[in-house]
């Protein structure tokens, strides 16, 4: 006996009303039952342990943060608990995570490669009962729009990022019988693989063309445009040769980095001036700091992350800035030279991550005269937006296709599709 791949069609099966919002018709014959009859003991929050130890003899202590989106675990954050702390909350096949705080919602379905394992207290454990449900069914409904329709509205009417295991109880599911839901599974595993490659492939497509666009920046703005130009050590190990009319400075003598100043949200006033944080546009303003264009580099939160404005903007007190007031080069070169300088990697302060002035200051750069900095600029303007299209093209696609995926598992697990399959 073998059996065929599951195969889908539009549901031509009878439907009923769930009498549920988030799930919407269902089979007539599915059942509605909520996740705390689907369990064969009640949920269970995770052990409240600091995660101080590394013994790999242990059981290992997973963390949300410790688990990949594809279900693997990470192996540089290994920890683990001593075995007579651990033995309460040691994981079984069947089981699912939850997560109540932090990744809101995010589940993570036990692994038998895993090893022996036990979970964290922001974590909420589904004991599968296998006599009514397969763990799959569950771990796919929780990536289904029905499931995150739940969430959201769970979220919206608390204001409070944490579900706690008693709302994840009363969470219900379209059921239909075993052999259905291992139908489902098998296609939905199959289908999604198909897409994931995809997506996998476009990810990885686009980690090289962010390649490609860093090492275009750095060789043009440390080597220049014009390859037969006579050459130099810099003297500077990681800029190596540079253009023999080029000169060194640190970057104290190039730009002056301008403190942003405070405002908070609910200060702002409705205008058209972009306010920049460390991490990009937050919002917009009424008034302006800078001038136009600006650089904006971020100093605490997403410290060192480098953006530019063709406007004038309100930089708030975690940013520094640049404009024609604090450097007397090309602002556009700058923009690309810092890009190059791995500023998020300059802290030194390991209690608040941030980035210093006198780090930015202390740091060398090869300096081309005015005339070669606009030609670089412009060059690069030029060849890295062909870049940023494509990039933004690969971007486009990955959410069409996770749209996609998130689609196709909803109207699985809600019966909206008709999954089959032939035994021969």
């Amino acid at each position: 006996m073998t059996r065929a791949k599951p195969n889908a069609r539009m549901s031509a099966v009878e439907m009923k009303d769930s009498g549920v919002e988030w799930l919407g018709e269902i089979p007539a014959h599915w059942d509605v039952k909520r996740l705390k009859f689907l369990t064969r003991k009640p949920l269970m929050y995770g052990a409240n342990e600091a995660a101080d130890d590394d013994n790999p003899n242990n059981p290992r202590y997973i963390r949300i943060t410790d688990i990949n989106d594809n279900g693997t675990l990470r192996k540089d954050t290994f920890r683990s608990l001593p075995y007579e702390i651990a033995a309460p909350y040691l994981l079984e096949k069947g089981d699912i995570l939850f997560a109540r705080s932090g990744s809101v919602g995010k589940t993570f379905r036990y692994q038998d490669s895993w090893g022996q394992v036990c979970f964290a207290g922001y974590l909420i454990k589904f004991s599968t009962d296998l006599r009514v449900v397969i763990p799959e069914f569950v771990d796919y409904f929780a990536s289904s729009k029905s499931y995150w329709d739940w969430l959201n509205g769970i979220s919206i009417k608390t204001t409070i990022q944490n579900v706690s295991a008693e709302k994840y109880a009363n969470l219900k599911l379209g059921i239909p019988p075993l052999h259905e839901q291992r139908a489902i599974a098998s296609y939905l595993d199959t289908e999604t693989a198909k897409i994931d490659r995809l997506i996998g492939e476009t990810e990885r497509l686009t980690a090289l063309l962010r390649e490609k666009r860093v090492a275009l920046i750095s060789r043009a703005v440390t080597k220049g445009l014009d390859a037969s130009a006579e050459m130099k050590e810099s003297g500077v190990e990681w800029l190596g040769e540079i253009p023999r009319h080029w000169d060194i400075r640190n970057f104290k003598y190039i730009a002056r980095l301008q403190y942003g100043d405070s405002l908070k949200a609910e200060d702002r006033v409705n205008g058209d001036v972009p306010v920049f944080g460390s991490n990009g546009l937050v919002g917009y303003h009424d008034v302006s700091n800078s001038l136009a264009p600006a650089i904006v580099v971020g100093r605490k939160g997403s410290f060192g992350k480098v953006n530019y404005s063709n406007n004038p903007v309100f930089a708030i007190d975690t940013t520094y800035f640049v404009d024609e007031r604090t450097t007397s080069e090309v602002l556009r070169w700058v923009y690309y030279f810092l890009q190059i300088l791995e500023l998020d990697k300059t802290s030194k302060d390991s209690a608040v991550p941030g980035l210093g002035r006198e780090e930015v200051y202390s740091l060398c750069s090869a300096l081309p005269p005015l005339a070669e900095q606009r030609a670089i600029a412009a060059y690069l303007d030029h060849e890295t937006a062909k870049i940023d299209a494509l990039i933004d093209k690969n971007d486009k696609l990955i959410a069409l296709l996770r749209e996609k995926r998130t689609a196709l598992i909803s109207a699985a697990v809600t019966g909206k599709i008709s999954v089959s399959s032939v035994v021969k």
